[in-house]
């Protein structure tokens, strides 16, 4: 053990010593008395994921080393740029250098670009592309054709339909203006070719020279309009009383017919990009497809071939996976049937599969079980759920694939899966190698967008040499940009995964197209997936320059020592690729693979809008093509020549960086960097408090950590959070520290008053004597000892205040800017010891891992913003009055605050309200929850060190008898309390009846929730269920804003509850350290048992029924393979027979009607499900009103593509927080201000710009200064 805990602290030094903050705790001055630590410590939550981090170690054993592609992932972008560049000119050498051979690219694109608009090209007679051309994405027109497209199919009900249509057909313009228009009037308008005025269906979209399927879809857009807004319309011509009920009966005799055309049209625009409903549909349009192009371009079709995608989102459940699974093994041996005797593998279909439809879990914290390599997870995965690891079903697909001579490509997908897609596929190339050798149609995406793109080309060619085949490889540019730099952001990264700018992405192409033609070629075989002109030139041009030669007129090539194909996307990009590759062009007989999906029209919703967003919007390549307005010249303009000089290297100056979230609007673009750092693994250190002040408008985001996408955070990560228990062992042996650093973290595992040395001085007491009242701090994972804590007594209460109230008048008199330098240093002291606060929460608050992290992001969001909030909102102020007077408005801290926190989030908020206190010039007394007081007093400890006097801050861990001294003592001037609402009651209670003489003191009180989270039929299934689960079960339902309720619409209600159940037998209930762990316990067995107790008594109402139960967690347990001593994870102890954890795995119950729903919150992992009728089109309004009526105003979520339902819902709503189409937890420091009403709390909201003016006093002089005989100023303008 010794051994083990000598090489944790070696680990733990190198930690520490990396630290990006000199911030290290003192031990406490005070003497205090000492506390023998309990026999039988928990066990680590640092060990638990270092040994999982070995695991990640040892199963990439055998592969290719990732360092370079690791290097890749936090690169500034300038650096990324500039590799490209080096990689585009030393390997592209004389293909792309000089101004030759940039002449002869931008001539063969712009004869590709030409071709296309040529009068008989496709997409100048295609009626789908002119009806996106028409409708473009910067139009109102454009976006409410992309809501139809996304949700109408989805939608089951006609009237619910009906809604839909209605709604995004009045976003548009008025309907008494449509009705009004004129044909002559829009035939106008459109030959005027100027600034349309206003959103119209047919002003300027119908005329002679349109495309029939404009005018048609014009005419039955502006008419569905119309009639959807004959109540309006009648209402205002004849009144309310005879106008509504007739334009009521023109709407209703009109929505059928309205129903049916614009539902028609959408199926035409998912039969634009999908070629077919059912693989053997699939197969016979495209081959009808080839023959029809055959007739048209015959050397072109001698060279075209498909490969099939079957669409759908993410498997939500493993019955959702197996599905899948049999779905690609049909459709592959349909494939194989359909294409027996192909020429060459070359040209021999394919299918592509998504990783993530074949496991619901296909996630990097599920890794280990994904690959099966390291056995049964451990945690609280369900008998069988894992019997079929993610590498064996894929290897199965590729070895079926092989049989039936059928290539198989793994797509992209995000960028934090980005490892684990490699692993999987050089997992898979491995075992092929073995099985299938001589086979080469194993392929894999790889997104150019990314940073790492370069990296991974070079690694999957290692791969493919190590296995002796040939890999293929997808270029795609990437499909998911949006949201990689919304997840960055919300995350904290350090940087953005992808390139900001199109230019570079263009660039990173270039430059991987280079690698594979010329340093992999004997590894990889290319396909080239893109629409760009240009890029389809530079391909060219990078294939001349390895000595290939274009086909003759004949269709014969010469020299051919190269292998690659081109691919498109089904309804896209034709005419480009028919004039690249038919004789003449510059990669004339060169394969060309359409990417056909295939799937029926309720699982195309996301591929179709992607492509319409790809057709539609301004900034695409693909609309500029068919825009004649855009010159020839800028469309095949040198990217990389513009990334240089115009941007010079440097991202996108409109995108916030992730750590500049909250300071980036308000600064100007920087300078391209001269000389950028060179690429490192290593993370950019925190922005220092001193960097974003008050004077720069801003403050630095809370730095992140994504445990998932490399192995180097994840293994800092896990020393971090051993250095506090390596601090432990020690002292409870007796010897002497390890270093002063971690003899305070080890300080952290014991929870005194601060007040006890004084309290204890006072009396006289002898040191020592005052142990009779020491707890254990009880783990609610084990039931073992996390730490121990010695309650407050009344004497310690008593010092703390008499300290605070001595201290507190030269605590505000140092003014707020002042108090919040203190409170930055604080921040960034948070932040530098993230780890060992994510062990305290871990293993006292039972957090899982991203929660944990969570909540120390929202500590020092909360320390930033409320430093910055106090100097800017409590800054003295001039008020208006008459001349010869002077008002002026100051603010003072309020005296001394009792701040009383829960445990649920005994870190966050626990600092946010001391946070706001400290900042409004105040003395604070903080009591922390009996079950979490280590994690404040690590808190406590951390701001003391950054500077907040010790007397300014008192930390006072117990229970409610020390609440109750606390708010019944005349010198506490103010109460923040976040708990339940009996116990604000209490204190309201307390506080009004104080002596008659004692000041009124305000209460700022945040209590619980009945929250609801409502769908209607718009609503997407997938999302709304993911939701669900997020907000019902993280964090295991212990949270105030966790949702309770959910309420989903009957026509839509049976599939969305097979989903949750589903989903939710996929969840894994166990060990809050293991990062596959998505529920860890209650905070102890008294919480539990309240929980069982509810679900028990709802099970025996009629008419409620269990829809699903999780698996039962298992206790937490070291695996079997231990990690090497060197890595510094000490084992836990043994846990004892008898150790009592506090698991209840979740339940949904589906109640009968919102009656039997008891009115006292339940707070734990119970989702209770409710169906409603939505045939009445005030149904949701209702529904609202009903869950209003409860009592409660906490949050809200609904989840509605109807615009209308949004504004309703935020007028309706009593819900302090109203989260639309997203989770209803997680609210975000100044982004999401935080707090309820009515029952829910007092406010002003937690996080927001009212929060710190609460724990002032205002304070006005109003001076007469015409007192001495008149006012200068005024005499002066004479």
């Amino acid at each position: 053990m010794r051994a083990r805990l000598a090489a944790g602290a070696r680990g733990a030094r190198r930690a520490l010593s990396a630290s990006p903050s000199g911030a290290v705790v003192a031990a406490p001055t005070t003497a205090m008395p000492p506390i023998a630590p309990p026999a039988a410590w928990t066990r680590s939550p640092g060990a638990a994921l270092g040994r999982e981090a070995a695991v990640w170690h040892l199963e990439g054993r055998g592969a290719p080393d990732k360092s370079k592609l690791r290097a890749r992932l936090w690169a500034d972008e300038v650096e990324a740029n500039r590799a490209n560049l080096f990689t585009l000119r030393s390997i592209g050498g004389v293909a792309l250098s000089g101004a030759s051979a940039e002449e002869r690219v931008r001539a063969d694109a712009a004869a590709l670009v030409r071709a296309c608009r040529a009068p008989g090209a496709r997409g100048a007679t295609s009626p789908v592309q002119a009806l996106l051309h028409e409708y473009s994405l910067s139009s109102r027109e454009g976006v409410t054709l992309l809501g139809l497209a996304e949700a109408l199919l989805r939608v089951r009900s006609p009237e619910g339909r009906s809604r839909l249509i209605a709604d995004k057909l009045a976003a548009v313009g008025r309907p008494a203006q449509l009705v009004a228009a004129s044909a002559a009037a829009a035939a106008a308008a459109a030959g005027d070719g100027g600034a349309r005025p206003a959103a119209s269906w047919t002003a300027g979209h119908i005329g002679t020279s349109k495309p029939l399927i404009v005018n048609a879809a014009a005419t039955a857009l502006a008419a569905g309009e119309a009639l959807v807004g004959a109540r309006h319309s009648f209402s205002t011509h004849f009144g309310a009383h005879v106008g509504a009920p007739l334009g009521e009966l023109v709407s209703r005799i009109g929505e059928p017919a309205v129903r049916i055309v614009v539902t028609a049209l959408m199926q035409k625009l998912g039969d634009e990009f999908v070629l077919g409903e059912t693989i053997e549909g699939a197969i016979r349009r495209g081959a009808s497809d080839a023959s029809a192009h055959a007739a048209s371009s015959p050397t072109v079709a001698r060279h075209l071939t498909f490969s099939f995608d079957m669409l759908g989102e993410a498997a939500k459940t493993r019955e959702d996976a197996e599905g899948y699974w049999a779905a690609y093994a049909h459709a592959i041996r349909a494939v194989g049937a359909s294409a027996a005797g192909s020429a060459t593998a070359l040209v021999a279909p394919g299918l592509s599969v998504k990783l993530s439809a074949l496991d619901p879990r296909f996630e990097p914290s599920h890794r280990a079980a994904l690959l099966g390599c390291a056995g049964d997870s451990g945690s609280g995965a369900p008998d069988g759920a894992r019997r079929h690891a993610l590498v064996e079903s894929v290897a199965q697909l590729a070895e079926l694939a092989a049989d039936v001579g059928v290539d198989l490509t793994i797509d992209a997908e995000e960028a934090s899966r980005l490892e684990l897609q490699l692993d999987v596929a050089a997992a898979v190339s491995a075992r092929l190698a073995r099985t299938r050798a001589g086979w080469d149609g194993l392929g894999i995406a790889v997104q150019v967008y990314q940073r790492r793109a370069s990296a991974v080309v070079d690694w999957l060619a290692d791969v493919a040499r190590r296995d002796g085949r040939r890999l293929r490889m997808r270029l795609v540019k990437g499909a998911y940009w949006d949201s990689e730099i919304k997840v960055a952001q919300a995350h904290g990264l350090p940087t953005f995964p992808v390139y900001t700018r199109k230019e570079a992405t263009d660039v990173s192409f270039a430059a991987c197209a280079a690698k594979v033609l010329n340093e992999h070629a004997d590894a990889i075989v290319p396909a080239f997936a893109t629409h760009n002109a240009r890029t389809l030139a530079v391909v060219a041009a990078l294939a001349r320059a390895r000595g290939w030669a274009p086909a003759d007129a004949a269709g014969a090539t010469g020299a051919f020592p190269l292998s690659f194909e081109l691919q498109r996307l089904h309804g896209m990009g034709q005419d480009l690729h028919d004039a690249a590759t038919a004789a003449g062009g510059c990669l004339a007989g060169v394969p060309v693979r359409v990417y056909a999906p295939v799937g029926h029209h309720d699982q195309l919703l996301a591929y179709l809008v992607r492509r319409l967003l790809e057709n539609g919007a301004n900034s695409s390549f693909v609309h500029a093509l068919a825009d004649e307005r855009v010159d020839v010249a800028q469309l095949v303009a040198d990217p990389a020549a513009a990334l240089e000089h115009a941007h010079g290297l440097s991202a996108h100056p409109r995108i916030a960086p992730p750590r500049e979230l909250f300071s980036f609007a308000r600064r100007a673009p920087p300078a391209p960097s001269a000389a950028p750092a060179p690429l490192t693994d290593a993370r950019p250190a925190p922005l220092p408090a001193s960097a974003v002040g008050a004077g720069d408008g801003g403050r630095p985001a809370s730095a992140g950590y994504d445990l998932g996408y490399d192995i180097a955070a994840l293994d800092a990560f896990a020393l971090g959070m051993c250095t506090i228990d390596v601090a432990v062992e020690g002292a409870a042996g007796g010897k002497p520290p390890v270093t002063t650093a971690l003899a305070a973290l080890g300080a952290w595992r014991t929870a005194l008053p601060t007040s006890r040395g004084a309290a204890l001085a006072r009396r006289g007491t002898a040191r020592g004597a005052d142990n009779s009242d020491v707890r254990a701090v009880i783990d609610p994972s084990t039931g073992l000892a996390a730490g121990v804590v010695s309650p407050a007594t009344a004497d310690d209460v008593a010092c703390a205040l008499d300290g605070a109230a001595a201290a507190q008048p030269a605590w505000d008199a140092a003014g707020a800017r002042a108090r919040g330098a203190i409170l930055r240093r604080a921040a960034d002291a948070f932040e530098a010891h993230c780890a060992p606060l994510c062990a305290l929460l871990v293993s006292e608050a039972g957090k899982t891992l991203p929660d944990a992290i969570a909540e120390v992001r929202e500590a020092v969001d909360f320390l930033r913003y409320y430093s910055l909030d106090a100097e800017r909102a409590l800054a003295p102020a001039l008020l208006a009055g008459p001349v010869g007077e002077r008002n002026e408005l100051a603010y003072r801290g309020r005296g001394v605050w009792a701040c009383i926190s829960p445990w649920n989030f005994p870190c966050a908020i626990f600092v946010g309200q001391v946070a706001a206190a400290l900042a409004a010039g105040n003395a604070v007394a903080a009591k922390s929850a009996p079950q979490t007081p280590l994690s404040a007093g690590a808190a406590v400890a951390l701001l003391h060190a950054a500077g907040v006097p010790r007397a300014v801050l008192a930390h006072l861990p117990g229970g409610a008898e020390v609440g109750a001294t606390l708010v019944s003592d005349v010198r506490v001037d103010g109460v923040a309390f976040t708990g339940s609402g009996g116990a604000a009651r209490e204190i309201a209670r307390a506080l009004a009846n104080r002596p008659a003489d004692s000041p009124l003191v305000p209460l700022i009180a945040e209590t619980a929730g009945l929250n609801a989270l409502i769908a209607d039929e718009s609503a997407l299934p997938e999302q709304l269920v993911a939701d669900a689960i997020r907000s019902a079960f993280g964090s295991a339902g212990q949270r105030c804003s966790s949702a309770r309720l959910l309420c989903v619409p009957n026509a839509s209600a049976d599939g969305i509850v097979k989903m949750l159940r589903g989903a939710m037998a996929a969840l894994v209930v166990g060990d809050p350290a293991r990062l596959d762990t998505d529920v860890g316990p209650l905070i102890d067995v008294d919480a539990a048992a309240r929980v069982d107790a509810h679900v028990a008594s709802l099970l025996s109402v009629d008419g409620v029924r269990l829809i699903a139960r999780a698996p039962a967690p298992a206790a937490p347990r070291a695996p079997a393979l231990a990690p090497p001593a060197a890595r510094g994870a000490p084992s836990p102890p043994p846990l004892p027979a008898d150790a009592r954890a506090s698991f209840v795995a979740p339940v949904a119950l589906e109640l009968p009607s919102l009656a039997v729903l008891p009115r006292r919150e339940c707070f734990g992992p119970v989702l209770h499900v409710l169906r409603y009728d939505t045939r009445d089109a005030r149904a949701l309004e209702k529904l609202i009103q009903e869950i209003n009526a409860l009592g409660y105003g906490l949050t809200m979520g609904l989840h509605s593509r109807l615009d209308s339902a949004h504004t309703m819902a935020r007028a309706a709503t009593a819900a302090g927080n109203l989260y639309i189409n997203r989770d209803t937890i997680g609210a975000v420091v100044e982004s999401q201000p935080f707090g309820g009403t009515r029952l829910s709390g007092t406010g002003p909201k937690a996080g927001g710009p009212n929060y710190v003016r609460r724990f002032a006093v205002e304070h006005v002089v109003c001076t007469n200064t015409a007192a001495s005989g008149g006012d200068h100023e005024l005499l002066s303008l004479a």
